[in-house]
């Protein structure tokens, strides 16, 4: 199962194009727009210790944790803000506290897979590096093998920087699957 996670606000930008794509490439994915729900960052109040359990906070997000912690792959794309990624992304990526157990460790699957792939107005690749190296970080903590693609020269209302390398990041892909 593939999860997909967009953490663009523009629907009918460079992101939903890729997801667009992504959704036609692997069996059985769920499709989650950030942007449509409504949800907060980590509380810090620790209940997903306390209990051994997902996060509690009863919000849009509150059953995705499940299907993360069940997922082959997770995909998120992002859209480069200043250098860095969405606050909405960084929110999600702050719950994902809940997603060690009590013990500390990772209720991910062992075998499980983390693309980042992210979109910047910027031509130059490096400008993406900063997030990239944290969101491996991230995944690395957590065991998941991960793969980070930064696509260069995406502006907000021009996807043909991602239609000129959607062979290249569909080629990458399927190495990487």
């Amino acid at each position: 199962m593939t999860i997909l996670i967009e953490a663009s606000p523009n629907k009918n930008g460079n992101g939903t194009y890729l997801a667009d794509k992504i959704t036609t490439r692997y069996e059985e994915v769920t499709r989650i727009r950030l942007w449509d729900l409504l949800y907060r960052g980590c509380k810090g109040c620790r209940e997903c210790k306390e209990k051994n359990t997902f996060c509690t906070q009863d919000d849009d997000i509150k059953g995705l944790f499940p299907k993360l912690a069940d997922a082959d792959r997770i995909v998120i794309i992002a859209p480069n803000y200043m250098g860095f990624i969405s606050g909405e992304l960084k929110q999600l990526i702050d719950r994902l506290y809940c997603m060690k157990d009590s013990d500390k460790r990772s209720r991910f699957k062992d075998s499980a897979k983390l693309v980042f792939l992210f979109t910047q107005g910027s031509p130059t690749r490096d400008h993406g590096d900063r997030a990239q190296q944290w969101i491996k970080s991230i995944a690395d903590s957590y065991n998941l093998k991960y793969y980070g693609i930064t696509i260069p020269n995406c502006a907000k209302d021009n996807t043909d920087a991602v239609r000129i390398k959607e062979d290249e990041i569909m080629m990458s892909l399927s190495f990487f699957s």
